[in-house]
């Protein structure tokens, strides 16, 4: 699994090309809560200026996430998980991203 730092008030984001079938699995452990998003390449910049309309999905305050994802044609044009450390401490993260 993949390591990463994530620094107080700041998100770490990975790009990932669109599935072939469609469905992904994710797995993230934290030493902390982070808030996990999984964003449509295409909406990005929503996401950042933190509109509701990003049409991706959150999963807020985890410390540990595993889940299978249905893949959309929303992200057509592929996809980001976003890691996003909204404390006043440094976060280490392990992320795991398998096609289906």
């Amino acid at each position: 699994m993949p390591l990463i730092d994530i620094q107080p008030q700041r998100f770490r984001k990975i790009q990932y090309d669109a599935p072939q079938k469609g469905k992904v699995e994710i797995k993230v452990d934290a030493n902390a809560a982070i808030d996990i998003f999984i964003v449509p390449a295409s909406r990005i910049d929503a996401w950042k200026r933190r509109s509701s309309e990003y049409g991706g999905d959150g999963f807020l305050r985890r410390k540990h996430l595993e889940l299978r994802v249905n893949i959309g044609p929303e992200f057509e044009d592929g996809w980001y998980l976003v890691l996003d450390n909204q404390s006043d401490r440094a976060v280490t993260a392990n992320y795991e991203v398998y096609e289906l």
